[in-house]
């Protein structure tokens, strides 16, 4: 609910009416001023009910190293250029992995969408973009889960000769010691990344200036 209590206006979650009078309680009931303190407000305080709550965006979290959001810019740029690649020859892209990988061509089809997605939803937290908090977590997570998914693919296909798929039709890949190797660094490399732009400050529920 939302209401007007000494020329402040509040938002409180309902807990009980009665008389005409709302007994209202705030979320963080540990340290909300709410009718505990102030008891039960008459109904004339009460301008509306609060429907719907759109996300909110938020600063990125502080860095904790100063080269942080230039890290971020590097990685951000390779996901760019690894988005386009897999973008622009599509429709090469996806049955170069139906060969590669085990399932048939939907499930083919399925993992080479999720991985073109979570190269570009991870592009707005290494940029340091505002976001919802929720947007935030999710963003810097597919900033390791990206690269993941090469180091798994790399793993079942090792030592079996068969190209990755991993640069599209510009350049065949197979899984081999070095390739392994390289996804691995990269996976560790953009996981650092994640840690110097500060994701473990991040919480899903927006700081509320008003208990």
């Amino acid at each position: 609910m939302v209401a007007m209590l000494a020329g402040v206006e509040v938002v409180k979650r309902l807990e009980s009416q009665q008389a005409g009078r709302w007994y209202l309680i705030g979320d963080d009931s540990l340290h909300s001023s709410d009718s505990r303190q102030y008891g039960s407000v008459p109904e004339s305080a009460i301008l509306g009910t609060v429907m719907i709550v759109l996300p909110t965006a938020v600063h990125p979290p502080k860095p904790l190293t100063p080269y942080a959001p230039w890290l971020g810019r590097a990685v951000a740029g390779v996901f760019i250029v690894a988005a386009l690649l897999h973008l622009y020859r599509i429709d090469t892209f996806l049955p170069l992995l139906d060969q590669a990988l085990p399932g048939g061509h939907g499930w083919a089809t399925a993992i080479g969408l999720v991985i073109i997605l979570s190269e570009i939803f991870a592009i707005p937290f290494a940029l340091r973009m505002r976001l919802s908090p929720l947007a935030h977590l999710v963003s810097g997570a597919l900033v390791a889960v990206a690269p993941l998914w090469w180091v798994l693919i790399h793993i079942w296909l090792y030592g079996r000769g068969v190209d990755t798929a991993q640069f599209g039709q510009f350049a065949s890949v197979t899984s081999n010691p070095l390739s392994l190797l390289g996804n691995a660094v990269w996976l560790l490399a953009s996981s650092y990344v994640i840690y110097a732009l500060g994701y473990r400050q991040l919480s899903w529920k927006p700081n509320r200036s008003r208990t």
